[in-house]
Formats: C-alpha cells, structure tokens, sequence
C-alpha cells in the first residue's frame, strides 16, 4: 500500500494524532492511537477504507 493512502487510512481508523503505525506481512494493521493504545486490525477492518482511497476522481472533459 502507498504510504500516503496507509496515512489516511490511519487517521480513518484512529483519528488524528496516530503515533505510530505498522503494516505486518500477513496483512494486518498495528496502530498506537493518540491516546497511547495499541490497536490491531485486520484486513478485513480496513479494506473499505483503502478501496474509497485508491479510486481517483473522474476527470471531467471540459
């Protein structure tokens, strides 16, 4: 995943102010959230969210 689509599907899942944040191998998602707490993920948590990210915008022909 890019690192600035991870960035924002971070702070989807978290909110702001993530202080650390890791992608493991087998797919899943560690964050430590504003707050100090580690929170796990799995693909299946996140996907939506990365698929709405990776779409870009339809260019319009004018």
């Amino acid at each position: 995943m890019r690192e600035d689509i991870l960035k924002q599907v971070v702070e989807d899942l978290v909110g702001p102010g993530a202080l650390a944040y890791a992608l493991h191998a087998d797919g899943s998602l560690t964050i430590v959230d504003a707050r100090g707490w580690k929170r796990r993920f799995t693909p299946a948590d996140y996907h939506a969210l990365h698929q709405k990210r990776t779409k870009t915008p339809k260019r319009s022909t004018e």
